[in-house]
């Protein structure tokens, strides 16, 4: 129905600060969970070409994926990334035989990922993001269970899909879409926010309320070292356009 699914990302700074219990949370009430740590590309790229249908993939420890030896891993960067968009797809060459022929192997598909520290800028502009903190010693939650709360979450699923069944005829894109909301932001939240419109109550209202809060928190995080760069040239040159050689070498060591 829409064009594009934003990826759920739960980053913290810490360990111990929710991500894994966010996804084991999420798996009960999603449609064929597949919880992935370390898992291949190839392995992903089947799964999401399945017959029996899309999976939902939920990828903890992603931040040991995207380190330093981020390039070693294009392939789930593409797939995380391509798959944001419906019809997308991976053009792969196999070999069969003697003759090596091409396949595009579907990408589209539901995720949500969880790690520590920062994912690549081109993974956060198509996701939700979540940041996470440790719990404060103060405040008290309810103790998850699976085998007590997986059943609870398999009948949640199983009413959101009669719901979803019953207005999909109808649904269409949100109504009103907050101004601090736009570009790729937009996409991630078109769908969210027509699911609220159909929901009704205090759904339109709380849905736009989190929008607004979390694409605001997107855009205030930790910046680039390139903008940092920019930054501390900024203060060196003084809001003067030039600066000669004479100027540079008088600058005290400890700007």
């Amino acid at each position: 129905m829409w064009v594009s699914t934003p990826r759920l990302s739960f980053i913290s700074p810490e360990p111990s600060s929710g991500k894994t219990r966010a996804l084991e949370v999420t798996a009960p009430v999603v449609p064929r969970p597949i919880e992935a740590i370390n898992t291949t590309p190839a392995y992903l790229f089947r799964k999401v070409s399945d017959p029996a249908g899309l999976p939902t993939i939920l990828y903890d420890e992603i931040d040991t994926i995207f380190g330093p030896k981020a390039k070693e891993h294009e392939d789930m960067r593409a797939l995380i990334n391509a798959g944001h968009r419906r019809g997308a797809s991976a053009g792969r060459c196999v070999v069969k035989g003697r003759r090596i022929e091409t396949e595009e192997l579907p990408a589209y598909a539901a995720v949500a990922l969880a790690g520590i520290g920062h994912l690549p800028d081109t993974i956060l502009t198509r996701s939700i993001v979540v940041r996470m903190r440790r719990r404060a010693s103060t405040e008290i939650i309810e103790p998850y269970r699976l085998r007590i709360h997986a059943p609870e979450g398999h009948a949640l699923r199983a009413r959101l899909a009669t719901w979803a069944a019953q207005i999909r005829p109808t649904i269409s894109v949100a109504d009103e879409m907050p101004p601090e909301v736009t570009d790729r932001n937009a996409d991630c939240w078109e769908a969210l926010l027509a699911l609220a419109d159909a929901a009704g109550g205090n759904w339109p209202t709380l849905a736009r309320v989190a929008a607004v809060a979390l694409v605001a928190d997107s855009q205030a995080a930790t910046p680039s070292l390139g903008i940092l760069l920019l930054h501390d040239l900024h203060e060196a040159f003084d809001g003067e356009d030039t600066m000669t050689t004479d100027a540079i070498l008088q600058v005290p060591n400890n700007k």
